[in-house]
């Protein structure tokens, strides 16, 4: 869901209203999927992923 919002061009603030979360916790989960995009990068499923933070 975050990387979906974020794709959306949602803001840490956004995010963490509409999923009903802290904004701490929204900051957590957008460094946990870049770090699991990075970790995965030849992997094409997350290919649409890749290019969010470059």
């Amino acid at each position: 869901m975050i990387a979906a919002l974020f794709k959306l061009g949602y803001t840490t603030q956004e995010m963490a209203d509409v999923l009903g979360i802290s904004y701490d916790g929204t900051k957590k989960a957008r460094y946990r999927l870049k770090k699991k995009v990075a970790a995965r990068a030849g992997q094409p499923e997350l290919a649409p992923l890749s290019g969010m933070w470059k």
